[in-house]
């Protein structure tokens, strides 16, 4: 497979260009590294999971998106063994989750539940990301790198794939 360039993926809006004040994001914040996490409202949608589908016949990478409103009450069979990757088929448990999003990436993501350092607990206490934009085939270092946390707000996931030109709605 040959190498992909970070401009065949087409990135839009830079950062600055974004409403931050939409996501809670001031100028002061950024300055001083001190960007917000969301407090667990019950009401906002958090992302609490990200499956691999498969790739289709236009070569797109397909992924579920998991939400939920009560992310403190997310587990699953296996999320506290170590490496998570030992595991097969992770996944959250039904009642733990709201809504799932598909959508078709034209890049590929590392997935927290595929990873041989780290587990699915880990994710949850924030020591590593629940997903990200796998870099391995490209030429060069993208200028912006898609890297979803664990209780990332729907709004939040919304505005990183929109940095990669994806357009993430139900």
């Amino acid at each position: 497979m040959a190498k992909k360039k970070p401009e065949d993926i087409k990135p839009v809006e830079p950062v600055d260009q974004l409403d931050k004040e939409a996501n809670g994001i001031i100028d002061d914040d950024i300055e001083t590294g001190e960007v917000p996490f969301s407090d667990g409202d019950q009401e906002e949608e958090q992302l609490c999971f990200v499956k691999f589908i498969g790739t289709n016949s236009d070569e797109l990478n397909e992924y579920e998106f998991y939400f939920t409103q009560s992310i403190a009450d997310v587990w699953g069979d296996n999320y506290n063994y170590l490496p998570a990757g030992l595991c097969n088929n992770i996944t959250p448990f039904t009642d733990t989750y709201d809504k799932i999003v598909k959508c078709k990436l034209p890049f590929k993501l590392n997935l927290v539940q595929n990873n041989t350092q780290f587990s699915m607990q880990d994710c949850h206490d924030g020591c590593c990301a629940l997903a990200w934009e796998d870099t391995s085939d490209y030429e060069t270092y993208p200028e912006y790198r898609l890297v979803l946390d664990f209780g990332d707000s729907y709004d939040l996931v919304d505005n990183k794939m929109s940095m990669k030109g994806v357009i993430f709605d139900l």
